[in-house]
């Protein structure tokens, strides 16, 4: 009897033995495949990370796109001022002309020299001015395009960007605005009017003060440009709250600009 249970011990201890290594090789297997829940968390970050460089891609284009055509409505702009200032040529030859005359007819040699200098220094500015804003305008939309690319940008991670894309509209708009009003500022035309030449102090005030008075006008409309650029710029920041947004998305300085003849 005693001998019926040792073999009985010693086959069940066999058995146990055999069974052991098994139960470990088969949770070795389970363990090193992956479970369903992993592969398809994996498989979502895959599409996710494909998504994500689609959507990339198609910022990117996008950019190209909208660079080229800032690059031929800037030189659109710059071909219509060069016309205005070439009508503004003719314009102004018929009136120098008419000037001449009646500066001929001061008796005051150094009145004479004075209103002259200021009469051809007029035009010199307002083209000077005007293509200096056009200039600025060019940067504060550089400045608008890198913006609105981050904006995309945080779009494609799923922020709410509906503010911004709003702002973007405006800064959009009051570009256009200052361009048209820099155009427009490109092609006026001032011409000192002389009377007598006790009224040439006066005269030549007027056309200062007037050009003075355009000049302020389309910066303003610069400034408005600026201003609603540097807007959309807070606005992206408070999307992404973090130290990142300080290089990226502010706008160049407004540069100022103060028109003045001196005598």
């Amino acid at each position: 009897m005693k001998r019926h249970s040792i073999v009985f011990v010693a086959v069940a201890v066999a058995l146990v033995g055999a069974y052991v290594p098994a139960a470990r090789a088969e949770n070795d297997v389970k363990s090193a495949s992956p479970s369903p829940k992993i592969e398809l968390r994996e498989r979502e970050r895959e599409e996710l990370k494909k998504k994500l460089e689609a959507e990339k891609e198609a910022v990117k284009k996008r950019q190209e796109v909208e660079k080229t055509k800032r690059e031929e409505d800037r030189e659109a702009l710059k071909q219509k001022m060069e016309k205005e200032r070439e009508a503004l040529k003719d314009q102004r030859e018929k009136e120098r002309e008419a000037f001449k005359k009646k500066l001929e007819a001061l008796k005051d040699e150094k009145k004479k020299q004075i209103v002259e200098r200021i009469d051809g220094q007029i035009d010199a500015l307002n083209a000077r001015i005007t293509n200096h804003f056009a200039n600025v305008l060019e940067k504060i939309e550089n400045a608008l395009s890198r913006i609105e690319a981050r904006v995309a940008g945080l779009k494609s991670e799923g922020k709410d960007v509906t503010k911004a894309e709003a702002a973007v509209v405006a800064a959009k708009e009051a570009i256009a605005e200052a361009r048209a009003r820099v155009e427009a500022q490109a092609g006026e035309a001032y011409v000192i009017t002389i009377t007598t030449e006790d009224k040439l102090g006066s005269a030549v005030s007027t056309v200062r003060k007037n050009l003075h008075e355009d000049l302020k006008e389309a910066q303003e409309a610069v400034r408005d440009a600026h201003s609603a650029v540097k807007s959309l710029s807070e606005i992206v920041r408070n999307i992404i709250r973090g130290p990142e947004a300080d290089d990226d998305v502010s706008p160049s300085p407004m540069p100022s600009a103060s028109p003045a003849v001196t005598q």
